[in-house]
């Protein structure tokens, strides 16, 4: 019994053993994978891959920045349908990666996507005069898609949307028809010409072009009347106001976005997984201890995407956005652009800049990381900006201004303030997929009395 006794204990010794070397070594490698170490190019190695790229394209920056920067999905994530009346809607296109097959969350998504109206804005093609139209075989428009607010129009922002590289219009429909609903606030989302339905599909956009596109696309929101929510017969009641439109650039989109935010006086800038310039994204996060080497500096007339450089001019408050696991576009691009906003001289008190960094969320998915912070961000942001001509008018002219409320007392932007947020807490959630959203964010009950039994 003793030597039977003994087998048993060696063999229990050396099972114990073999289950603690493969405890140890899977522990092991689980800090392995957490410690996660990037590493990136050198100065010297960097500006030699940049010089011999410039070379090959023939020392024109907007090629290289097409060839690196742009790639639509082909086909596109939507496609288009036309009701009785005549209008047009997008439907989820069967080549949409999320919602491939059909499901609950495909009909739940169906529903977003067709609250949005299809319009079409021309754009006119190299060569080609004002005055004159051009027969060609392309198509030469871009694809709009509006959604008003949910509950008053009237008295709402406009939201243009500028997504991301790798996707079209179809990957944000359900996100900015969310974002609509809780902040009640219009959104409009246009495809870059060469994305989508926008263009034709052999375009090979630009950073020139998705600019050119963006002003045409804010032009057309200022000019088309019926948009706030009916024809009334008065011009500027009847359109949006440039500081009435709040622009959204996601990623690539950050790029047109702040162009046209230093060119004109909107009202808000959001920028979301921005990029300070697409040299450092070609580098990464090469180090710049020699101001000679320093690719940076070297390519700095040849930048196509200098939105760094651009923020400084920047008319209008801005909220910046940014996950901190993003190892697409790192996130020292949006501090650098913070950092520039934030040092606007005279113009820092008038706009202010606000950031909002994700300890959890990568690259392009700050909303679906945590949607409800992501509105709770973009609606203290919002709510922050000054109160347009236009929407005073609107409330002047609504039921709370015959309740009491004169002309004095809307220009009093503590009182308006305490207006949106009584009706804010009245507001009922439009979308049960974000119910505990709803009731986190706008109407919180009251603690109720406890009264003690006699």
């Amino acid at each position: 019994m003793s030597d039977s006794s003994d087998e048993f204990d060696d063999e229990f010794s050396v099972a114990s053993a073999r289950h603690h070397r493969k405890k140890n070594h899977h522990k092991k490698e689980e800090k392995e994978e957490k410690e996660v170490v990037v590493k990136y190019p050198s100065e010297c190695f960097s500006l030699c891959v940049l010089s011999l790229a410039y070379c090959y394209v023939g020392c024109d920056a907007t090629k290289l920045a097409s060839r690196f920067a742009f790639h639509p999905p082909k086909p596109s994530h939507y496609e288009l349908k036309t009701t009785n009346r005549g209008t047009r809607y997008p439907t989820i296109s069967q080549f949409h990666p999320t919602y491939m097959h059909k499901n609950a969350d495909a009909r739940v998504a169906s529903k977003a996507f067709a609250s949005f109206q299809c319009y079409e804005i021309p754009f006119l093609e190299e060569g080609e005069d004002k005055g004159e139209k051009k027969t060609s075989s392309k198509k030469n428009s871009i694809c709009v898609f509006f959604r008003p607010a949910p509950r008053d129009a009237k008295r709402a922002r406009l939201i243009i949307h500028s997504h991301g590289n790798a996707m079209d219009c179809g990957g944000g429909f359900e996100m900015l028809a969310e974002i609509g609903d809780q902040l009640d606030v219009s959104i409009l989302s246009y495809d870059y010409r060469g994305y989508g339905k926008s263009g034709d599909v052999y375009d090979q956009p630009t950073a020139e072009s998705c600019a050119e596109d963006l002003r045409r696309v804010v032009a057309w929101a200022t000019k088309a009347r019926g948009l706030v929510g009916g024809q009334t017969g008065d011009y500027n009641r009847d359109r949006f106001g440039l500081d009435d439109i709040v622009l959204w650039g996601q990623s690539i989109g950050s790029g047109p976005s702040t162009k046209v935010a230093t060119e004109k006086e909107v009202g808000g800038l959001i920028l979301e997984c921005a990029l300070a310039s697409g040299t450092r994204v070609l580098i990464g996060e090469a180090k710049e201890k020699h101001g000679i080497l320093s690719p940076v500096r070297c390519f700095r007339k040849c930048e196509v995407y200098d939105n760094q450089g651009l923020a400084v001019n920047v008319k209008c408050p801005a909220l910046v956005m940014h996950g901190m696991k993003d190892f697409e576009i790192h996130h020292s691009h949006s501090k650098l652009i913070f950092d520039k906003l934030q040092a606007r001289g005279d113009s820092k008190e008038r706009f202010k800049t606000y950031a909002y960094w994700s300890q959890t969320a990568g690259h392009d998915d700050v909303f679906y990381d945590n949607p409800r912070e992501c509105i709770r961000q973009v609606q203290k942001f919002v709510r922050t900006l000054p109160t347009t001509e236009r929407i005073q008018n609107a409330i002047a002219s609504s039921s709370r201004a015959e309740k009491g409320l004169s002309a004095d007392d809307l220009a009093n932007p503590s009182l308006l303030g305490s207006e949106r947020r009584r009706e804010n807490k009245e507001k009922k959630p439009y979308n049960d997929k974000f119910n505990r959203v709803n009731q986190e964010l706008f109407y919180q009950s009251p603690p109720k009395k406890q009264h003690m039994k006699k």
